[in-house]
């Protein structure tokens, strides 16, 4: 089967925004951590379900993570 330009393109702009996305979580993670667990008194979010988190931006950055690897865009 062969992949057409559109295809192609596509996969390249998903590889793309994941890289780029990579990037953003790399560098605000450990911070929206620390942040999440001090602004809602728990410890370990690493350790609490995505669902189970409330909206702040750690969550967003959860749930983006998540449907890349679920997604299998790595």
């Amino acid at each position: 089967m062969k992949i057409t330009n559109k295809e192609m393109g596509l996969l390249l702009d998903k590889q793309l925004a994941e890289k780029h996305f990579g990037n953003l979580h790399d560098a605000w993670i450990g911070d929206e951590q620390r942040h999440y667990e001090e602004y809602h008194g728990v410890e370990c979010a690493d350790k609490i379900p995505t669902s189970k988190l409330k909206d702040h931006n750690y969550k967003d950055l959860r749930v983006i993570q998540e449907f890349f690897e679920e997604y299998h865009y790595a």
